[in-house]
Order: C-alpha cells, then structure tokens, then sequence
C-alpha cells in the first residue's frame, strides 16, 4: 500500500543511503503533484520589476515539457530604448547531466524576434521611445496593450488547467477590481470577479472563454490572449454604459411589486 515516509534525525543514529533518497526525492515529487494538472506556462512567480536602465526578472516556476522547474533567485537585464518592439523571453536550455547532477540553465533575453521556438517563452513586450522611461502602473485595462514605454504582459503564456495555457492572472486581477470599483451588478460579473480575486495563479482558460461570450452575447469560441483582453476591455465599457443608462442585466436586484 501507499506509504508517506518522513526521515528522522537523531543522535546516534545511522545515516542511511534510503533516508538521503528520500531528501532527494521529496520536493521533487510533491512539486510534480501540485503542477500535474497545469499545462506549459509560468506558473507562479517571475514578476519584473523596472529601474531606470534594469529589469529585475524575480524567482519563480516554470513548467516546460511536462516538467515543472524552479528559477531559485532574480536576475537582472539591461535594457534601453528603441524604435523596436522587444520582447523579454526565457530560454531552456536542454539538460547536461554529470555524475553528480541534472542541470538545466535558464537564458533571460530582450530580442525584436517575435518568434518563439518550442524551448522559450515570452515574459514581457515593450516598445521604448528614446528619453522615455518603462513603466507598469497600467492607468485601466486597455493600457496594459499601450505601444510606447509599457510593459505588455497579455501575451504570456502562463500554465493553466485543462491543458490550455492561460493569461496572465496580473491582467484578470486587475480587471476584477476594475469592474468592481465601477460597481458592477450584473451576476456573472461578481461571480467572475470573486473567482479572480481568490486565484494567485492564472484561472482556467476555459472560465474565462465561456464568461466573455456569455456576458457579450455571442456563440461560444476558442480566444486568443489578445481577444481576451479585448473582449474584458468591451466588457469594461459596457459595464460603465449601464451604469450611466441603468440598464444593467441579470443583476436579479430590481422587483415589479402589484398591489
């Protein structure tokens, strides 16, 4: 039967082969287990930060080709302005085993080569005007896609169930709060939002699909990250328009009393 061992460390105790194994093997196991259910993506964690002339990619996991890595500690790339879109990727490089170890290495790299191959996932996208510094305090939804001089996280490809790849939940959070401060009624909207809220990781893509065609009228579909950010963004604005007008719907607020 299943067994859960937990090795013990005491004095006088022997130093078994079986109980290193068992170190070894332990983070590994559970950390395949929680990730299993996720497609290829980022999983959690690699947030840039911005300074004047550096991004600060922050640690993080990964999952590529079935296999969930971890990216232990930031690193730092310098970045300047140009004329050029430029995308921030992360390069797997294939494994070198020794005796001793497995070691993948991971590459950060800005390059105006939009093609990805099989081994590299985008991380970010800007495009920065000379003089002009990057930023990411996104002024609503729709400036998350602004051209010049911010940084586009719609395209990531973060891990998601069902194994489709996800957006990024930064993008969904903040449209979940952007709906709420505009007080949405409708009951799809708060259910999405309070689904949002409570996720740390990207929500399944399926969810976000099935709501957007739904709360616009239209025959469900398969979306792009571009056309899901679109489609919040639309949805944004007719949340506004019904708050102007009063014409929210399926909010289940307002009663018809008769005498």
């Amino acid at each position: 039967m299943p067994t859960s061992k937990t090795p013990i460390f005491t004095k006088g105790r022997i130093l078994k082969i079986e109980m290193l194994e068992q170190m070894r093997d332990y983070p590994l196991d559970a950390l395949d287990i929680l990730t299993q259910s996720f497609s290829d993506g980022i999983i959690t964690g690699l947030h840039i930060s911005i300074s004047e002339s550096v991004l600060t990619v922050h640690k993080g996991i990964i999952k590529y080709n079935g296999t969930a890595y971890l990216i232990p500690s930031p690193t730092e790339i310098t970045y300047g302005s140009s004329e050029e879109d430029t995308i921030l990727k992360i390069i797997i490089h294939p494994p070198n085993i020794t005796a001793d170890y497995t070691e993948t290495q991971f590459e950060f790299q800005l390059t105006s080569n939009f093609e990805l191959e099989t081994h590299e996932m985008e991380l970010a996208r800007f495009k920065l005007k000379p003089g002009a510094y990057l930023r990411d305090d996104y002024q609503d939804l729709a400036d998350f896609v602004t051209v010049y001089n911010t940084v586009n996280v719609v395209h990531c490809a973060y891990a998601g169930l069902g194994g489709e790849a996800s957006i990024s939940p930064d993008v969904t959070a903040y449209f979940a709060r952007e709906l709420m401060v505009n007080e949405t009624e409708n009951l799809h909207d708060i259910a999405i939002c309070y689904s949002l809220l409570n996720e740390t990781r990207a929500i399944r893509r399926e969810v976000l699909e099935r709501y957007i065609t739904t709360r616009l009228g239209r025959p469900y579909a398969k979306l792009s990250n571009t056309e899901i950010h679109q489609s919040l963004v639309s949805i944004i604005t007719k949340v506004k328009q019904e708050r102007r007008t009063g014409a929210a719907s399926f909010t289940g607020s307002r009663r018809l009393i008769v005498d």
